[in-house]
């Protein structure tokens, strides 16, 4: 029974609580008979860009959350421990890069089956055989200015002094009232065409087509190399 008047005088309690209540606020009043329907406006607004590309973010933002740094690098220090471990079948001789490798002096070169009475600096070696290639290269010089139309043509300089003329055009014909020369230099591609012509001496413009038509048309043997040769030539324009 004393639980039941403890329950009853708590209700009581409760309902002159919220009877109090309404009675003071009077915006809690409501009249129910007086209500009348309102008309709402609604718009209806469009996502704008900038919330598509912060959701889209987001979702790059979230794969990258799920990864865990640590675990990725504890994975990364294991593989380098496991490489570190694995043995070579291979038997890898020992080297030492603090091994000294013996040069032999050149200032004192001896010649095999010579005595050491005879011994040769090479200073002077070098300079025998840079005389013996400037004498080739004369010589080579020579024959090449030698040649059948040496009349026409004389080439002074050649880069490789080996390089021969497999073909030369036909002496050009043209009326000059005096003789006159002209020198020019032209490079030779690997194919063996003259290419890059350039006047040494200058002539007049007559002259000067002649002598480019002509070296275009000369054809010089090939090589291995990509390396162009250089040529210096003079062509003689002699009244006949």
């Amino acid at each position: 029974m004393i639980i039941y008047s403890r329950l009853l005088g708590f209700l009581i309690l409760s309902l002159i609580f919220h009877l109090m209540i309404i009675l003071i606020l009077p915006e809690l009043r409501i009249d129910f008979k007086n209500l009348k329907p309102r008309e709402i406006e609604l718009k209806i607004v469009k996502k704008s860009a900038v919330s598509k590309r912060i959701k889209s973010s987001n979702k790059l933002q979230n794969p990258i959350k799920k990864f865990d740094l640590n675990k990725i690098k504890e994975k990364l220090k294991r593989n380098k421990n496991q490489s570190k471990q694995v043995d070579s079948n291979v038997d890898l001789p020992v080297a030492n890069n603090l091994e000294k490798i013996l040069i032999p002096e050149f200032e004192n070169v001896q010649l095999e089956g010579e005595k050491s009475a005879n011994k040769v600096e090479l200073n002077s070696e070098l300079a025998k055989t840079k005389e013996e290639v400037l004498k080739e290269y004369n010589q080579k010089n020579n024959e090449i200015s030698a040649s059948k139309n040496s009349d026409f043509y004389e080439i002074k300089k050649i880069s490789n002094i080996r390089r021969k003329i497999i073909y030369e055009p036909p002496k050009p014909k043209f009326q000059l009232e005096k003789d006159t020369k002209i020198t020019l230099k032209f490079k030779v591609d690997n194919y063996g065409i003259p290419y890059d012509i350039r006047f040494v001496t200058r002539s007049s413009s007559y002259v000067e087509n002649i002598a480019i038509n002509f070296i275009k048309r000369l054809r010089f043997d090939a090589v291995d190399y990509t390396k162009p040769d250089e040529v210096e030539i003079v062509l003689f324009f002699k009244v006949e």
